[in-house]
């Protein structure tokens, strides 16, 4: 069905195995149809001034030489580019890979940046809750609901189970 009318490949990128798997995938669907690669990783947005504090998992001292979005954002692609790594020895050099950074929650991010009919929203089958949603529905199942293009849902590899649930890379 995907072979003749894909547009984009468009990826969730998070460091989950399945996430990981996920990213493989859509390289290598781009690879054999010959198509860009859009890798989407999100991050939270600093508290409003005035507001309550929230644990960003950076050192504080990140935000000292430069505004909190500039690291977060410069964060989430280190975070990305590492992801590649740990996948696949780095970004490939034969697929054009585009990596993008949004400060919203990621089903959002996809469904926006996977606006084609003819793109394909590769995402992982995740059992984890989000920090942004806990115990809602997985960004799998929301990326369903509002995609406009298909979605490819990549589970864990085999055996992943095994190593227990709070267990990823």
């Amino acid at each position: 069905m995907w072979e003749r009318h894909i547009g984009r490949v468009v990826v969730g990128v998070d460091d989950s195995l399945a996430g990981l798997r996920a990213l493989r995938e859509a390289v290598e669907m781009a690879r054999l149809r010959g198509v860009e690669v859009r890798a989407v990783r999100t991050y939270r947005p600093p508290p409003e001034p005035g507001g309550g504090g929230w644990n960003t998992g950076m050192d504080p001292q990140s935000f000292a030489a430069e505004d909190p979005r500039s690291a977060l954002r410069r964060n989430a692609l280190v975070a990305a580019r590492h992801a590649f790594e740990q996948a696949m020895g780095g970004v490939p050099r034969d697929v054009v890979v585009s990596i993008e950074t949004e400060s919203i929650p990621l089903h959002q991010a996809l469904a926006a940046v996977a606006c084609r009919d003819r793109d394909v929203l590769v995402v992982a089958a995740s059992r984890r809750p989000h920090a942004w949603w806990p115990r809602r529905r997985s960004v799998a199942r929301r990326c369903t609901t509002r995609a406009v293009c298909p979605v490819l849902i990549v589970p864990a590899p085999r055996g992943a189970c095994e190593l227990g649930s709070h267990w990823h890379r």
